[in-house]
């Protein structure tokens, strides 16, 4: 009875937890929705009567503004970014999965691709500076998505060779026996069964994407080539905050990757925790 008591108790305090952290989350979200639709004195200055307006939205999406040029700006680099993660990455860690390569090979790629992961990013700002520069990429849509493609690499790489090794090898070798090429059993077989793993990465490193500010602030210079994160710092001039359109692009900023995370959660679950145990 002690026991059974003891469980009920441990229960009730995990999801007494994980209530207190929703709300946590939900607190400073609720607070930027509600801002969004004040006008600037009623958000700077409490004491003011509350007075709700779309004025906030209205002027960032008018003719004026670059904010819609920033929006599909962020989507584009998330998209690329994301497409290049999961064929240059489900390629390398299939290879180094299923394919028997010297371990001390396995090792040193892997360590490799985790290497530019360990140094701070601010570091690399001057080196990939120099290289866009170089190519006429720097201020471009094209220069985001490769150097994101470079941060979010190693960490596909991983998950899906983590996943990669939960499928059995005979599988493999059952599909190559039926004639199927190694190209063919890759795309036919071994893809879809790691569709939980390309899911979660597919939702993570999209995330990632649209979050990266140092970069797309450090290596574009006009809204032509500028992300959302990088509009929304240009509310924070030198003499004012635009709070209102602040808030507002932030909750704009928000949505998709709101949405995008609630649809897909049950990938994002299964696939960081379907290759902790091979069958």
């Amino acid at each position: 009875m002690g026991t059974s008591l003891k469980g009920k108790g441990r229960i009730v305090l995990t999801e007494l937890s994980l209530l207190i952290a929703i709300v946590l989350t939900l607190i400073p979200i609720g607070w930027l929705f509600w801002n969004s639709f004040k006008y600037h004195r009623d958000i700077i200055n409490l004491d003011n009567p509350t007075t709700f307006t779309l004025n906030n939205y209205t002027t960032l999406f008018s003719g004026s503004s670059k904010f819609l040029t920033l929006f599909l700006n962020s989507l584009g680099v998330v998209f690329f970014t994301t497409v290049l993660c999961l064929l240059i990455g489900s390629l390398a860690a299939y290879s180094l999965s299923k394919f028997r390569w010297p371990r001390a090979l396995t090792a040193t790629v892997l360590g490799a691709s985790l290497f530019i992961q360990l140094v701070p990013p601010i570091a690399l700002v001057p080196a990939y500076y120099v290289i866009l520069n170089t190519f006429y990429l720097y201020n471009s849509v094209t220069g985001l998505i490769l150097v994101n493609t470079v941060f979010n690499l190693p960490f596909a790489i991983f998950l899906l060779k983590v996943y990669f090794d939960s499928i059995p090898d005979e599988l493999k070798e059952a599909a190559l026996v039926d004639g199927c090429k190694d190209a063919g059993v890759f795309w036919r077989v071994m893809l879809p069964l790691a569709a939980p793993g390309i899911g979660a990465v597919t939702i993570l490193v999209g995330i990632l994407a649209w979050n990266e500010f140092l970069m797309a602030l450090s290596l574009t210079s006009t809204p032509d080539a500028q992300t959302i994160t990088v509009g929304i710092g240009t509310y924070v001039q030198q003499y004012s905050v635009r709070y209102g359109e602040m808030t507002a692009s932030a909750a704009v900023a928000t949505i998709p990757i709101v949405i995008l995370a609630a649809l897909a959660h049950r990938y994002i679950v299964t696939g960081l925790t379907g290759g902790a145990v091979k069958e």
